[in-house]
């Protein structure tokens, strides 16, 4: 966790796999949200053909923000990216920079979502575009909303 991040109460972040989670700065990860590598099973090939399970890590990009209930065992969670509340991300998806992921949304095992993308849905699908300036406006709203959560701490301890 690169710093300036916030995990709120209940989250849990599963690093006990051997598997690395690498958290970026301003991220904000909400309450009951559970963070855990996705598995890769494999076959070793032999005359056995036992299948190997392995953990691949976690890679949440900087100025993103994970809302409340939400399962998360993507491979890769670029920057500037919205999940809204109750979103499951599965097994080895990858979601690109600048997207927006709406509340309740089901982003099935390895779908790959492109950058500035509106997805929803059970399973998901693209419904549209963010803008560009999407880039710029939710870097701004990261950083506020790591500041406001600061304040509100330290208005807490007084």
């Amino acid at each position: 966790m690169k710093g300036k991040s916030v995990v709120l109460a209940y989250a849990i972040l599963r690093g006990d796999f051997n598997s690395p989670i690498r958290i970026g700065r301003y991220v904000s990860i909400g309450i009951h949200t559970i963070l855990r590598p996705p598995t890769l099973i494999e076959s070793s090939g032999g005359r056995s053909m036992k299948p190997t399970m392995s953990y691949l890590p976690i890679t949440v990009g900087n100025n993103t923000r994970i809302g409340k209930y939400c399962v998360i065992e993507a491979t890769a969670v670029g920057s500037s990216v919205f999940i809204g509340d109750d979103v499951v991300l599965s097994k080895r998806c990858i979601i690109k920079d600048c997207c927006r992921i709406e509340d309740g949304t089901v982003v099935p095992s390895d779908m790959v979502i492109p950058p500035f993308s509106i997805v929803k849905g059970c399973p998901a699908k693209i419904v549209g575009e963010l803008p560009e300036s999407a880039a710029v406006d939710i870097v701004d709203e990261s950083v506020d909303a790591y500041t406001a959560f600061v304040q509100e701490q330290q208005q807490q301890k007084r």
